[in-house]
């Protein structure tokens, strides 16, 4: 994977900056939730290109496509972290229905580290399904597609590399970007202006990212 790449090739589409300006507005009105679904849209946009060989950033000209594209991601994530809900609340339900206080409290502590153990396995095999879900969408473009879990953990067998890689690339973009954009939050009024294209970066480097990984690992 060409890690620089991903930080370096939105610089290189000659309208680099409209698109960027177009991205932080919809940023900006994402306050409002319905927009949001845009910002993950063009992410997936950005890794269908790449997977495909194109790397210009895409046009924010098909708004319905972007939205439906983002909001299918959002919807697989939230039914993914269902199961981190219901783990402790199955988990510690038997504390409740015995009348042993001191019984009661035991299986509550059971239950409760069960319940980290697990939500921690899951969160960290989430970290990779993620990017799995993204690269398959972008692939397919079936909703479908993003709940066949034999396909999406082979896919992460096959691609763990890439994948892995393309997650540090997230991790490092993210935090440097968080850290300057608190730094130019500090400067009156153009800090604030300044630092709102550097919180919409990571998503264009991270579609690159994922993209990336498309291009590698063919969805089957």
């Amino acid at each position: 994977m060409d890690i620089g790449r991903a930080f370096t090739y939105v610089f290189e589409d000659e309208r680099w900056v409209t698109k960027t300006l177009i991205a932080v507005v919809v940023a900006i009105l994402s306050i409002l939730i319905i927009p949001l679904p845009l910002l993950t849209g063009y992410m997936v946009a950005i890794a269908r290109n790449v997977a495909n060989g194109d790397e210009k950033l895409p046009e924010w000209s098909d708004l319905g496509r972007l939205w439906m594209d983002g909001l299918a991601i959002i919807v697989a994530n939230i039914v993914y972290t269902i199961p981190f809900w219901l783990i402790p609340l199955i988990l510690t339900l038997p504390s409740f229905l015995t009348s042993n206080e001191n019984l009661g409290a035991s299986l509550m502590s059971v239950g409760l580290v069960l319940s980290c153990i697990l939500i921690t396995i899951g969160v960290l095999l989430l970290l990779f399904i993620s990017p799995a879900l993204v690269v398959i969408y972008a692939r397919t473009g079936e909703f479908g597609s993003l709940f066949q879990i034999g396909r999406i953990l082979s896919f992460v067998r096959a691609c763990i590399n890439p994948i892995l890689t393309a997650l540090v690339i997230g991790i490092l973009v993210s935090v440097v970007a968080s850290i300057v954009g608190g730094l130019l939050n500090l400067i009156p009024c153009i800090g604030t202006i300044i630092a709102l294209p550097v919180a919409v970066y990571p998503l264009m480097v991270m579609g690159h990212a994922y993209g990336q990984v498309g291009r590698q690992c063919p969805v089957e």
